[in-house]
């Protein structure tokens, strides 16, 4: 028997009790939706010699449905699914066909359109979802991937950052985390030409066509690919983590400013302009009246100062340094939220709080 053989039984013994245990909840649903990376068929797998295998990132769920479910009973679902398959987290929305029909332009809506399966129920709601051009797809969608994927060069390693060796799951971890990273450049830079596809596979193949002088950055993209559907934990020395994430780094923050100096419309090179963006842009001031004024609390606040913190304190690592300026900086963001934060705090202890901070806002 081969490897896809038993990731396909695996698979579909995991579709079996995501669907009866929903259903034992609502039988009334219209759909069971799975998207994300096993909707497309490109979910991350971990093979034992035995062949024993198991999926190793979350399943991420959708349900249509005319009436929603309580939140406490979609909490106690997810934790049971997540003991049942045996994983860390199993994410489960709701929306009616409705809320399908109302689906603005993203990444996310296109990907669900697109790319998911239909494991219970009609198969039709996904027409319910607007057409959309990946062309037309917003550089907005890049900044949200920046701010997303920041958390990757933040929480991948613990509190002995760069100074142990690593293997088995720490290994791991950090490797698919530094694959994540490389996949949303790989996402940016597509959507720059308007050539956004649902497919990894598919993503990796046209910036490797599209960017053909970007061969360093291609062949990591490969790697990340590979890495991305089947996550390893070979031993790795100090200098081999140093290096994977060094360059890594690099890629991540030139594609990102050079998408974001798109989307500002203004030359971003480093953090300074992304702050100034996030506190003083047109869209952004907008925003922050209404969550004072209209809504009355500082939850977006909030959300600037760990965006902010995130920015500085990933860009203060710089060539295997830290720059102390940056540093500084994003530790002030993270006392605007947390006052018992020390400001002295080392690289490793600011990376660790804001990687926390942004789980929890």
């Amino acid at each position: 028997m081969n490897e896809q053989h038993f990731i396909t039984k695996v698979y579909e013994a995991h579709k079996e009790i995501i669907i009866k245990r929903c259903l034992g909840i609502q039988p009334d649903l219209k759909a069971i939706i799975l998207y994300g990376g096993y909707g497309r068929d490109e979910g991350s797998w971990i093979i034992d010699q035995d062949g024993n295998c198991r999926p190793y990132n979350d399943y991420d769920i959708l349900l249509v449905i005319e009436d929603k479910i309580p939140v406490e009973h979609i909490d106690l679902m997810r934790k049971d699914l997540a003991k049942q398959i045996g994983i860390r987290w199993v994410d489960i929305g709701q929306k009616t066909p409705a809320d399908l029909k109302k689906l603005k332009l993203s990444i996310y809506n296109y990907d669900l359109r697109y790319a998911t399966k239909v494991i219970q129920g009609n198969p039709g709601v996904l027409n319910l979802i607007p057409e959309i051009d990946a062309t037309k797809l917003p550089l907005k969608e890049g900044e949200t991937l920046f701010f997303t994927r920041l958390w990757t060069l933040l929480g991948s390693l613990d509190e002995k950052g760069f100074s142990v060796d690593r293997k088995g799951e720490d290994s791991r971890f950090f490797r698919n985390q530094m694959a994540k990273a490389m996949l949303a450049v790989v996402d940016v830079l597509l959507l720059q030409k308007g050539a956004y596809h649902p497919s990894y596979k598919e993503r990796v193949k046209r910036v490797s066509e599209l960017y053909p002088e970007k061969k360093n950055l291609c062949d990591l993209a490969e790697w990340a690919l590979e890495e991305k559907l089947f996550p390893k934990a070979p031993n790795m020395t100090t200098d081999d983590i140093k290096k994977l994430y060094q360059k890594v780094h690099h890629h991540f923050f030139s594609e990102m400013y050079g998408l974001l100096t798109k989307y500002y419309r203004r030359k971003i090179d480093n953090p300074n302009g992304i702050e100034r963006y996030l506190k003083w842009g047109i869209n952004s001031i907008i925003k922050r009246v209404g969550w004072i004024v209209l809504r009355r609390n500082l939850n977006w606040e909030r959300r600037i100062a760990v965006n902010s913190a995130q920015n500085y304190i990933a860009a203060a690592f710089n060539s295997g340094t830290i720059y102390k300026g940056f540093l500084q900086r994003g530790i002030s963001y993270i006392r605007c939220l947390d006052r018992s934060f020390p400001e002295n705090s080392s690289w490793d202890e600011a990376r660790l709080r804001v990687a926390e901070l942004r789980m929890e806002v």
